[in-house]
């Protein structure tokens, strides 16, 4: 429920699922609550409109008409949100399925932008069957709970394509997110769907582009200084959390690298930021997410370094003096290793030990569940970002200084505990660096971007030595290593070796400029 004068909001889970789930949902959400649920049904007809270059769809908004019983309404929509679909949502009924463009709100207005309706047209048709339940339970402490429970299942259109589909959505009408997200763990724990950010547009936009799938990057943050230092958490998890679930598809399907890869890279900015903000509430309320996410990317560890050890490792030697026969050998031992990797992949992302992580993690982020328990005047967690950010990220860059003393004669594995500390420092640079204007602060970054790059070539040299350790060990489940492969062992390790003297020497120069740069956030002020 949207407070008066502020912009309406659509608050809802969806939840990925087959035809076959529709009914085992349906009893889920109806054992949920004591009362006797009243489903109604309808059949909807959705009309999706866009310009010819789909200037919406690249923004991130959603302009539709939907019938529904004989009556149109015209909606806008705009934003995402992360493990939750959290966006503005603007609503008006109609004459018919063509837009009124005179009848969308000025803030609408300002997220579509100017267009003329000689513009416009229909992009993507969807024809539904809807059940649908309002779930209604009292509260002490607020408003009354209201959620509408959705099964949705038909055909998407999008010109000659069309494509059937079947999804569940938990919308919360009315309430406090924490009874909401109890409601929704009943709900899940008797039904333990993934949660899913494919919206119904969504679908009929990959149709109509006949879109790959694909891994996708995790975009900037823009934090604003005034936001709480819980509240920039609330930001950095919920971003992670919806590059998790927009790299299932990809990390499932196994053809693109970047699935999985961007998985962890997300994973890791969670813990890392959990790290990092530890002083401000109880390590206690977070032990067990940490044991989850650490489960979670070790799980995608194998497959991922598969893919470097064959795209990277093997790939940069190839037409440089190795015979490719050799190399084609080490290739046929490692890619049922690889293969293997994304059994293990698969299998993980389709637990409902993974689906239960996701939804706790989004109902953690939601409700803050990171705060005090103890009713404080003012906690330090509950301030402005920007009275806290120069200390929470002075934190990592001491830690990094400190270990990276004596680079030159470090060992490999004390070397690799400067690499995560290079990470760790560069994934809350990320985040809090924008609140800081300096001169340097794009120097600052480079430096850093190009040491954590470096520290993760030293790291594959060293991993691809494991790794083909591993290949020239006989194993029962695996093709057996030839000679023509032990030669290639031998060769991809001499070149690597080489390589490994000339990195070395640029690291100790990099690292040398890098500790002589001031960080951003001593010299620079906070934006305003």
């Amino acid at each position: 429920m949207t407070p008066s004068g502020k912009t309406p909001r659509e608050y809802e889970l969806k939840l990925s699922c087959t035809a076959h789930d529709l009914a085992a949902f349906k009893r889920a959400v109806n054992s949920a609550t004591p009362a006797r649920l009243i489903w109604q049904a309808v059949d909807l007809e959705t009309h999706y409109f866009d310009t010819p270059e789909q200037r919406f769809s690249k923004k991130g908004v959603a302009v539709r008409v939907r019938r529904a019983n004989g009556n149109y309404i015209q909606t806008i929509k705009a934003g995402r949100g992360g493990g939750a679909l959290d966006r503005a949502e603007w609503e008006q009924p109609v004459n018919g399925k063509k837009l009124e463009l005179e009848a969308i709100p000025k803030a609408a207005r300002r997220k579509i932008g100017t267009v003329n309706e000689c513009d416009l047209h229909e992009k993507v048709f969807v024809k539904f069957h809807r059940q649908k339940t309002v779930i209604q339970q009292s509260s002490k402490n607020g408003p009354n709970l209201k959620v509408e429970a959705a099964l949705d299942k038909g055909v998407v259109q999008a010109g000659e394509k069309t494509q059937r589909f079947a999804e569940c959505e938990l919308e919360l009408l009315q309430g406090e997110p924490e009874e909401f997200y109890r409601l929704i763990k009943r709900i899940h724990d008797a039904c333990p769907l993934r949660l899913s950010r494919t919206t119904k547009s969504d679908r009929g936009y990959a149709l109509l582009n006949d879109a790959k799938v694909r891994g996708t990057k995790l975009p900037k943050f823009r934090l604003g200084r005034t936001l709480s230092v819980s509240q920039t958490l609330s930001e950095i998890i919920n971003g992670c959390i919806g590059n998790i679930i927009d790299n299932e598809a990809a990390a499932l399907d196994g053809k693109d690298s970047e699935g999985v890869h961007q998985m962890r890279v997300s994973i890791r900015r969670i813990r890392s930021s959990l790290s990092v903000y530890h002083r401000y509430f109880e390590p206690a309320r977070v032990v067990w997410l940490k044991k989850e996410l650490r489960w979670l990317g070790s799980s995608l560890g194998p497959a991922r370094e598969w893919d470097v050890f064959l795209m990277e490792t093997l790939a940069i030697v190839e037409g440089i003096g190795v015979d490719p026969r050799a190399i084609t050998a080490l290739a046929t031992l490692a890619k049922p290793r690889q293969r293997a990797g994304y059994k293990l992949v698969r299998a993980t992302l389709k637990s409902d030990r993974y689906a239960k992580l996701i939804l706790s993690l989004t109902a953690f982020a939601a409700t803050e569940g990171w705060l005090p328990r103890k009713k404080l005047i003012r906690p330090p967690i509950l301030s402005p970002i920007n009275e806290h950010a120069r200390s929470i990220l002075n934190r990592p860059y001491r830690k990094l200084i400190k270990a990276g003393k004596g680079l030159k004669s470090q060992t490999p594995a004390q070397r690799h505990q400067v690499r995560i500390k290079v990470k760790k420092l560069r994934y809350i640079v990320d985040l809090l660096g924008s609140l800081f204007s300096s001169r340097n602060s794009k120097l600052f970054r480079k430096k850093l971007a190009r040491l954590q790059s470096q520290f993760g070539q030293l790291n594959d040299i060293t991993q691809a030595s494991l790794l083909i350790e591993e290949l020239m060990r006989p194993s029962p489940n695996f093709p057996q290593p030839n000679d023509r492969a032990q030669l290639g062992a031998g060769m991809v390790l001499d070149w690597h070796a080489h390589k490994l003297h000339a990195l070395e020497q640029a690291l100790f120069n990099d690292w040398s400029a890098f500790r002589s740069l001031a960080p951003p956030w001593r010299l620079g002020k906070t934006k305003s």
